[in-house]
This record gives C-alpha cells, sequence and structure tokens, in this order.
C-alpha cells in the first residue's frame, strides 16, 4: 500500500486519504476548530478599518481563513493543533516526503464566505519562483521527491477544490495558457473535482495547477496546511495547552529549526571563504540523501537567502518597495528565509560580497532560454 501511494502522489500530483479524522472525533475538531475561528472572526473585527464592513475579513474575503492555530489555542483548543500530529497525517507525511523529517509548517482552516464570491482562478501555489524556476521544481521531484506536501482536512463534505493531474510534473500545456489568458475561473479540460467527504484528507503538491471553482455561503470549514522537511521555529508558549508528548514534539523541532538556521549560515559562509567541502557538508545535512536537482533548488534557496540578507544589510532598505521588504523580512524555512535576525550574522561587507557571488547563479537559473547550471559550476564561479 506504501509503494502504491507514493506512486499515486508521483503520478498525479495529489492522494485522498479516507477517514483521516475518525468519526468518533469529528464533532471534537469541529468543536475546536469553531472556537478558533470566534476568536479570529473577534480579532477581525477590531482591525476592521473605517471604510471596511464591520466583521473585516470575515465579511468581505472570498475565502477567510482562520491563520497560525499556535497563536489562538488553549486547553479547550489543543485538539485542534494535536491534529497535526495524529498518525495518520504525520505517518503519511514521512511516507511521502523525501527527507528524514516530517514537520508540520502551517495550521490553519479554510472558511466559506459571508456571501456569494463565485469560483477563484487556476494557480499554481508557487510565489516561491523568484527563488527556483518552475522547471528545476519539477527535475527536483522526479530526482528525490517533495520537501514540502499540503494537507486539506475538511470537517464537513467538500467538493470547492479541483485540481489538474500530473501538472506538478511539467510546465503548463498551450491549451492550458490559452484557457489561463480568456476564462481562467471557469473548468479547464483535463480538470478533476476533488470530492471530500467529512474526515478525509488531501495530499497535494502545492506546484500542481488547482482551482478553488464556488466561493458561496456554503458550509465550509476545511482545515489547511503543510508538512515539510524544514522545521519552522516558533514562539513556544502555546505548547503549555498541549499534551507532553505534543509539547516536546514542537520543542524538538524548534532545535532543528535552530540547526538548520545554523547549517544554512555554514552554507552561506562556505561560499563567502571558498570552502567547497563546507559547503557541500551543509547541503547534504540540510537535506539528507538529496540528488542533484535537489541540491541544486537548496542551493538556489541560499542564493534567494542571500539576496535578502544583501537587501536588509543596505542602508536605503526602508526606501525599497513594501513588496521587496516583505520578501526578505518574510520567514519561510522551506526556502531557507529565515527573517531580518538571520541577517545580523553578517556584516555589511559579508552580505554585499555574498550576494555578488550567489547572484551569478541566481542570473543562471533565471536566464531565458534556459541555461544549464549545476551545484559543481556555481562551486567553480566562486574564484571568478
Amino acid at each position: 500500500m506504501a509503494s502504491l501511494n507514493q506512486s499515486r502522489l508521483r503520478r498525479d500530483g495529489y492522494l485522498i486519504l479516507r477517514n483521516v479524522i475518525p468519526a468518533d472525533r469529528l464533532d471534537a475538531v469541529r468543536e475546536a476548530c469553531e472556537r478558533l475561528l470566534d476568536r479570529q472572526r473577534e480579532i477581525w473585527r477590531h482591525e476592521a478599518g473605517p471604510d471596511d464592513l464591520p466583521g473585516g475579513v470575515w465579511d468581505m474575503r472570498p475565502q477567510p481563513r482562520v491563520p497560525a492555530f499556535e497563536n489562538l489555542v488553549d486547553a479547550e483548543t489543543a485538539l485542534a493543533v494535536e491534529l497535526w500530529l495524529s498518525e495518520p497525517i504525520m505517518g503519511a507525511s514521512r511516507e511521502m516526503l523525501s527527507g528524514t523529517e516530517a514537520v508540520p509548517m502551517h495550521m490553519m482552516m479554510m472558511c466559506n464566505p459571508r456571501t456569494d464570491h463565485g469560483p477563484a482562478k487556476w494557480h499554481r501555489d508557487i510565489g516561491s519562483l523568484e527563488v527556483a524556476p518552475l522547471w528545476l521544481l519539477h527535475e527536483e521531484l522526479a530526482d528525490t521527491g517533495p520537501r514540502y506536501l499540503q494537507w486539506n482536512l475538511p470537517l464537513y463534505d467538500d467538493d470547492v477544490l479541483w485540481v489538474m493531474p500530473g501538472s506538478h510534473r511539467r510546465l503548463n500545456t498551450l491549451e492550458e495558457d490559452r484557457h489561463l489568458a480568456e476564462d481562467p475561473r471557469s473548468p479547464m479540460p483535463g480538470g478533476m473535482c476533488v470530492e471530500l467527504k467529512a474526515g478525509d484528507g488531501l495530499i497535494y503538491h502545492h506546484s500542481m495547477l488547482h482551482w478553488g471553482s464556488n466561493y458561496s455561503p456554503k458550509l465550509r470549514r476545511t482545515v489547511h496546511g503543510g508538512i515539510a522537511v524544514h522545521a519552522a521555529p516558533r514562539d513556544l508558549g502555546f505548547t503549555r495547552h498541549l499534551s507532553p508528548s505534543a509539547a516536546v514534539a514542537f520543542q524538538t523541532w524548534n532545535r532543528r529549526a535552530g540547526e538548520q538556521r545554523d547549517l544554512t549560515e555554514q552554507a552561506l559562509r562556505g561560499v563567502l571563504d571558498g570552502a567547497a567541502d563546507a559547503f557541500r557538508t551543509a547541503l547534504e545535512d540540510l537535506h539528507p540523501g538529496a540528488g542533484p536537482a535537489a541540491k541544486l533548488a537548496l542551493t538556489a534557496c541560499m542564493a534567494e537567502a542571500a539576496r535578502h540578507i544583501h537587501l536588509l544589510k543596505q542602508p536605503g532598505f526602508e526606501d525599497l518597495s513594501d513588496a521587496m521588504q516583505r520578501q526578505a523580512t518574510h520567514l519561510h524555512p522551506l526556502t531557507l528565509g529565515w527573517g531580518p535576525a538571520f541577517s545580523e550574522r553578517f556584516s555589511e561587507a559579508e552580505a554585499s560580497e555574498l550576494w555578488r557571488r550567489c547572484d551569478w547563479l541566481a542570473q543562471r537559473l533565471h536566464a531565458e532560454p534556459r541555461q544549464s547550471v549545476t551545484v559543481d559550476d556555481f562551486v567553480v564561479s566562486w574564484a571568478a
């Protein structure tokens, strides 16, 4: 069964697992998540601006999301967080991911809007394309497997999501590009509706084409998030509400996040010092067993981290666009984006030289037409 599940996920880009939340626990999970939503609605109400509807996000967004369960949880709602540590989720994630770790990265919930907003647009969740191009993400999947997988866990029957099977392994076809240009909010030929029953689980690649087909007022409470091989550092205050074993798990993952930050620094200092062995060792320790494409993708993440460090060390950082400032300050462990505090490990001169060396790789990875480049090529370039 394990190999069958892996082959289906590899082929289609998604996998439905039935009864991930057992029927005898479903009502308790619903109650815990609804309490979190009530708390988040109060926050949205207080955050609403003078030109907003009274409920703020809850009254206005096509898909209101309860973000970051850990910021809202208490003893009464701990089940909403501990759900992510259950064996059906963690066991399947460990089986499907390419690394030695399986760590909850995001824990949130998608909800129905108050009014009818209709369909969204077909898209891929690849905001990280500025880090690594889509072709490299495809090659990483082929030679090593995923570093991150998304999960949908509907608390009520849910048929909102459509997917394009197999699109995680390739670029858009000409027909898909035409559809996206002409009518991106309608069913796409070859697309499939994912029909989930309450308590089911959907695992899928974030890089596949998918579509929110109808954001209507019909009741929707779908727990959503991701499991990754890289750990996300968290304020652990919320763990006092969890079971001892769950608290220990998050403490362990926080320590691992610290180790991964240190390994990222080791790799970047290897680039600065021209120390190829130190760089390669850190690369291997960040993703044990990674193949050539996966190592190149991880090196692309380091290049983007170097760009952020360089930007954060510039005297005119505040004059940059809001979008660029958000990119540089955003904490995103999957792409080795460790935030502003990490940049303090480097001097302004080191940051400038580090980006000069890493820009060589970034330019070649994003060149059109595509250029052939490897980790070995990048290492050789340090002496240039």
